[in-house]
């Protein structure tokens, strides 16, 4: 019997498993805007919006002043606002690199007052709604990534920021104000794409 060489076969074995196999996902930061604000005077409420990355390694730097950083391990990191204004968050991972823009607003105590009324009035936070540990995430794990005519086009109208669907049962009369609350929400865990 002829033996037969099986280096060619390994090699299209291999080299097919390579192209059908998945790609490595993109290096990506989330989320790719962020919005949230700050009490410059104090007495109202703390803003922290947490960064993920999905790669583990990957390092935070903060350009600007009006928030600061924490990093974590794993590819996370936490931005707490102090001032309005603009700054920037540079994510990198090897060669790689994303730059996040922050766009902090001034909320006030008073405005976080009356939005946390409104969204204990309107019940938001019942049971199967958004509970602290269940139900859709309306933190800034969620909610960052949309400015605040988003956010409240979503609370009053039911239209969903990220374009998936309209929730008709998602119709509540509340003022701007609310959008102070909801930002100042703790975070429920790291963003992510779908976010």
């Amino acid at each position: 019997m002829k033996s037969r060489n099986l280096l060619p076969i390994l090699s299209i074995l291999v080299l097919g498993a390579t192209a059908c196999g998945e790609e490595p996902e993109p290096f990506a930061a989330y989320p790719f805007e962020i919005y949230t604000g700050a009490d410059p005077a104090g007495g109202g409420a703390t803003y922290t919006v947490p960064v993920w990355s999905n790669v583990a390694s990957a390092t935070f730097a903060l350009e600007g002043t009006c928030c600061t950083l924490t990093t974590g391990t794993g590819g996370e990191a936490t931005i707490t606002a102090n001032t309005p204004g603009l700054s920037e968050l540079v994510v990198t991972a090897g060669a790689e690199e994303q730059r996040i823009q922050i766009h902090v607003a001034e909320y006030t105590a008073a405005q976080y007052a009356t939005g946390k009324a409104s969204y204990e009035q309107n019940t938001c936070a019942r049971s199967g709604c958004h509970e602290a540990t269940s139900g859709p995430d309306n933190t800034p794990s969620a909610a960052a990534e949309h400015n605040d005519d988003a956010l409240l086009l979503n609370i009053r109208a039911g239209n969903d920021p990220d374009g998936d669907i309209v929730r008709d049962f998602h119709r509540f009369t509340v003022p701007n104000d609310v959008v102070a609350y909801v930002r100042a929400l703790p975070p429920k865990g790291n963003p992510g794409p779908d976010n």
